[in-house]
């Protein structure tokens, strides 16, 4: 952001229309990232805000995988989608206990 609260760089919005602008606090020195989407709208840190953006790419790279075996097990497989949907539901909790269990591992 301008003004007070220190320099920007502006990043153009996305297609989906969140707005994501850089900036330097005129008070602490520190970069911050600005999301806005809408009317709604949050600083986070530079550290907050790689955090998200790991989780997003995670988020999109599991929805990818999702559409994958959805597919495969509606056409392949013949499964009705409710069917199929409960299998992807299991599949999902079973990607969850691995990785919290990866997570109790590493500490």
């Amino acid at each position: 952001m301008s003004g007070p609260e220190g320099a920007s760089a502006h990043i153009d919005p996305d297609a989906s229309g969140i707005d994501v602008e850089s900036g330097v606090s005129a008070a602490s020195g520190y970069g911050f990232v600005t999301l806005r989407w809408g009317s709604m709208g949050g600083q986070l840190t530079t550290r907050e805000a790689r955090a998200h953006a790991l989780s997003i790419l995670g988020a999109a790279d599991a929805a990818d995988d999702d559409a994958v075996v959805m597919r495969w097990l509606t056409t392949t497989m013949g499964l009705a989608v409710e069917a199929a949907a409960a299998v992807l539901g299991d599949l999902r909790r079973a990607r969850a206990a691995l990785e919290d269990e990866e997570a109790r591992r590493d500490r």
